[in-house]
This record gives C-alpha cells, structure tokens and sequence, in this order.
C-alpha cells in the first residue's frame, strides 16, 4: 500500500471526532505547503556523535539518516579494504591488535579462510574480548572454572581428542523432557560446526584424506568446552572482578588461585558496571508507560554501544531478560561457559555461532518493487518475559512496540523528524498522529496467542491485545520493511529475515557472533530499544503521512535491504560459520594450555 494510494485522509472540514456529552473536537491537517520564493542557501551543520553509541540531531544539520548512511558507507567499505591478504599480513595484524603472536595452528586455520573465501579474516576482536580476562588467570585455574561450568544444569560439553583424532559430546546435564530434546539438538548443531558439516579432501602436501574436524584436532590439540543450552546469558560478572584480570592480562600477569567475587553484591545489575558509570551510581526509577519522547532527538550510530546497560540505564527496564530479574542477580564467581548471547557489559559468557534460525534462502521472496505492501511488518508471540502478577511485563520490549504501534484509534501527536532534502536543514520534530502513522506505516499483530503466562496474565494479553493467525513467510516477503526484535533472548528470526530484499529494522540488547562483521546502516538499519527513532526512521524511508508520503527515500531504503542479502549470502555461509567457531577454540585451548606460553605460531 503506498501512501499516495491509502484511502484519502479527512479534509479539515470532516476531521470532526464526535465524543459523548462533550462538544466536538477539532483535529485539522497540517497546513499544506505555501510555495515561497527560494531561500538563502544555509550552510549546513554537523551532528554530534556520542559515545555512548548515539547520535544527537543538531537540527541546523541535514536530516541525521543522511550522515549516518555515508559514514557508515565508509567505515565499512575502510574495514574491507585493510584486511589482510596473506598469512604473513595476518601474522603482523594479529600481533599488532593484540601484542603477541597467534597461536600454533593458526596457518591450519589461515588455509581453510583462504579455500573457502571467508570474508574480514582479521576481525575476530569479539573472541579476543570474550577470552581476555582468562589471560589474567592460571591456566589451571581456567581449567578449573570450566569444570565449575561442566556441572551447572542446562549445559553439555564437548572435547577434542588428539589422540582419537575426534571432536565428541563428552557429557550433558540437559534435564528431562523437551529441555533435553532441545539440548541434544543444540548439541549436534555445535558438533556439525566443529566437524565442518562433514568436509573432506585431500591434503595436497601428504596425499592423504583430510577433514575439517581432523584439521581443527591438529590446530587446536586437547580441551573440553562446556555450553549454555539456555538463549539467554547466565555468567553474571562484577566489574571489580573481571577488570582486575583483564588489567592482569594487559600487564601479562596472573592473579593465581581461586578467587572470591569482590563486594558490590547488593547493587543488582549496577555490579557489572564501573564506578563512574550511569547504572552504579543512579539506579533509574520505572519509566512510565507510554513513554513520551520529549528528549533531544537520537538516532544510533553504534548498535553494539547502545546495548550496553552500564551507559544506558533504561535498558534494565526495557529489556525482558533484565527486568525477570528486578535489580539484578547476586554476585559470585563466574563459570567458563560457551553461550548463543550475552550482554555488553553484565555477563562473561562466551559467545559462540549458533545455528538455529539459519537457512540458505528465503524462499519466496520478490524482487523489492514487487513488494507492494510500503509498511512494517511484525508477527511474534509474547515472549520476552515470564507475564506474571510479579513482573513488569508491561514495560517488556514486545509489549511496548505493541502498544506503540497497535494504536488505530486516537489522535494522540509524535513528534518526528520531517524527510527534508538533504541540502536543506532538519529543523525540529513536527507533530503527526499517531493513529495516521499506524495506519500507513505500522502493520504489527501478535499471533495464535499468549505463551509464557499465568493464568491471569493470559486473560489480560487476550482483553488487551489482538492475536492473529500465523503469517507464512512467503507472506512477509511482500512488505518491504521488517521488524526484528529480541524475544527470550537474541532473535533466531534476523538471518532469515536478512536474505530477503526487504529492508530490516533492527532492535537488540544482545551482540552476537557477527555483530564486528556488519554495518548498521549499510546493511540493516538499528533502532533504539525504547523505539524513541522508530516513527522517524519510518517517516524518513516512507515519506511525511501529513503531506501523502512526500520526501520518502525508497531508492535508499532498496539499497540497504539489497546490500543486506549480499551481506548474508557473502558473509553468513557455513564456511563462516566454521571459521568463527574454528578460530575461537583455536584461542580457547592455548588460553587453558599449561605451556601457553611457548605456543606462538611464527612463520
């Protein structure tokens, strides 16, 4: 449905509202637009960008979408260009990055990167974040939080064997029922990673028949690694604790020996967070429901900085995963733990590549002016949050789109950013109905209906929210906007989603795996988790609802979603896949090796 085909808007004239026992109220459109004679050219200011990963509009800059998109254009197109090209350009990035050599078996995984034509082969910075603080602790004891892990409920491990030549399940601790139905599920999923979904071939220097999972046994020799079947991250951290060995490890030290989790345990989640940070030393008060926007205008500009709770506070109270727990868990020593999703900040969780979610194509996908419905599509379920008496679960991300976005039938004012050409400034946010802005740029329903309940809390989500029947895919193909948004933990909808030619909107409080490996703006557009950019990122791709959709920047919009399935298709295969989980416990079993130290790789 395109703007200028909606059903007509009302005239000034029968915008007339009638409410009972009350004279009639007034909603009239804006003005229309009086053509003037050119205006002065005004030079154009800059935005400022903060470091907490968002910008702030200067409304005497172009519209801030306009920079965001060409500077991201560049930081990209910069990442691509410096990559290295050859083992021995690797071996000096790799010890420029991290002020040391990388370790043996590194050329093993240097061959498989090149026969396979995996992408940004230097930005494996995430794994060397994860494992950085057992850097500051003795191998044995690296060893030892491991088997502190092995025992928890909800893991299984997995271990190399030199000896057997043989990467093997080694032991689960699943639960019963569905729980262990899904654990062992997951379980195979990491092995067929670390087998390399069954490659062989024939080494070209000894003749003999080869594999993926024999070659990763000769890179990486023995070690047990133990995962979280949970989608949610489950190693709460206490910045006392994990910066003292992350500034060991700095120093190339270790603090030696089992170690206490420091004080700090009655600050719930501001424990994980710095002194001097927003989230310790001001613990936000509930916001209220619906949030008005009526702060300065922001838009990110890094996804990965906005997800952090630590320098944006409100995220504990909009998060599901967060708000289950209040203020947050008790502080304790942390387990070794391999996991789908963290987050920035709070957990030590190590992240690993999961599968669940990925597919080759999307099937039944069009071409981008096939896609005749211009609106937001979003079908889900009510997941994000246990909805009982206890919980806040109105304040839960899934709720708050559905409540910003489900709205038909009022004339409540946003005020949003206007689609300005972009030789002229932004100006300030103009006022638009929220109901109008529902109708032609929003098209979001919950489906089958309410899971994760209480009785009584699923009589309320069915009073209050309307659930429709589940939407097929080859359906929202046809929409050219779609919605990504966290549920229980990270989306396993988003790589599906991203291999079609529609442009993605994405809202997340988890980094993944890829999250140094593609450019918000470039490949899919980030909205903040309170949705306070949504109505403008919509307004500025689709056009002014007030004005019959002028301004609207499709040609853009097309291009992102396009370069988004190139992203996938190039950069979410197998093979990268197995090179992330390959490189990870490359690094992994030097940092728990008693000889770690005498395990660099030189030409």
């Amino acid at each position: 449905m395109r703007l200028l085909e909606a059903a007509a808007l009302p005239t000034e004239e029968a915008m007339v509202v009638q409410v009972p026992d009350q004279a009639p109220l007034e909603h009239p459109l804006p003005p229309p637009r009086i053509m003037q004679a050119p205006a002065i050219k005004v030079e154009l200011q800059g935005h400022t960008y903060l470091a907490n990963g968002l910008l702030q509009v200067n409304p005497r800059g172009r519209h801030p979408i306009y920079d965001l998109i060409t500077r991201s254009e560049r930081e990209w197109e910069a990442k691509l260009a410096r990559q290295s090209r050859t083992l021995p350009d690797a071996l000096n990035e790799y010890k420029r990055r991290y002020g040391r050599a990388p370790p043996m078996g590194f050329d093993r995984w240097w061959a498989y990167v090149q026969r396979h034509g995996v992408q940004l082969p230097d930005e494996y910075d995430q794994i060397m974040r994860d494992l950085e603080s057992f850097w500051g602790m003795a191998p044995r004891d690296v060893r030892r939080m491991q088997s502190l892990a092995r025992g928890k409920e909800g893991t299984y491990n997995i271990a190399s064997s030199s000896v057997k030549g043989k990467i093997e399940l080694s032991g689960t601790n699943l639960g019963k029922g569905e729980e262990e139905k899904r654990g062992a599920e997951r379980a195979k999923e990491q092995l067929d990673l670390l087998h390399g979904f069954g490659e062989t071939w024939t080494d070209e220097r000894t003749g003999q028949a080869t594999s993926v999972e024999r070659e990763i046994v000769k890179a990486t020799g023995d070690w047990e690694a133990t995962f979280n079947l949970y989608d949610v991250p489950r190693e709460f951290v206490s910045y006392e604790w994990d910066s003292e060995r992350r500034m060991k490890a700095q120093s190339a030290a270790v603090i030696e020996g089992p170690q206490k989790a420091p004080g700090q345990t009655n600050l719930g989640w501001a424990a994980a967070c710095p002194p001097n940070s927003h989230l310790r030393y001001s613990y936000p008060p509930p916001p209220e429901l619906p949030i008005q926007f009526l702060e300065r205008k922001t838009f990110i500009h890094s996804h990965r900085l906005t997800m952090n709770p630590c320098s944006h506070s409100s995220l504990v109270h909009l998060s599901g995963v967060l708000l289950a727990e209040g203020r947050g868990p008790e502080v304790q020593e942390p387990a070794l733990i391999f996991g789908s999703s963290t987050m920035e900040g709070l957990y030590a969780d190590i992240l690993t590549v999961p599968t669940q979610g990925w597919v080759a194509e999307a099937e039944g996908d069009v071409e981008w002016e096939e896609k005749l419905d211009e609106r937001l599509l979003w079908r889900g379920s009510t997941t994000g949050v246990l909805f009982s008496p206890e919980h806040r679960w109105a304040a839960s991300q899934r709720i708050r789109f559905m409540e910003m976005v489900g709205v038909h039938d009022n004339f409540l004012n946003y005020s949003v950013l206007l689609p300005n050409p972009e030789d002229t400034p932004v100006g300030i946010p103009e006022p638009r109905f929220q109901s109008w802005m529902n109708a032609l740029l929003t098209d979001a329903a919950f489906v089958r209906g309410p899971v994760q309940c209480t009785p009584s809390e699923c009589d309320a989500l069915w009073q209050l929210y309307e659930f429709r029947s589940y939407m097929p895919h080859t359906q929202q193909y046809k929409y050219k906007y779609l919605f990504d948004v966290d549920g229980n933990g990270r989306s396993v909808r988003f790589e599906r989603l991203m291999r079609s030619r529609s442009l993605v909107l994405k809202a997340s409080i988890f980094p993944e795996w890829y999250s140094n490996r593609i450019q918000p703006w470039v490949h899919y557009v980030p909205v903040q988790l309170d949705l306070s950019d949504l109505y403008d990122i919509l307004t500025f791709f689709r056009g002014d609802v007030g004005r019959g959709g002028e301004g609207a920047h499709d040609e853009l919009a097309r291009k992102i979603a396009y370069s988004g399935k190139a992203w996938a298709e190039a950069f979410w295969r197998k093979e990268d896949m197995v090179a992330y989980v390959w490189r990870l416990m490359l690094e992994y079993s030097r940092v728990g090796n008693d000889a770690r130290e005498y395990l660099d790789f030189e030409l």
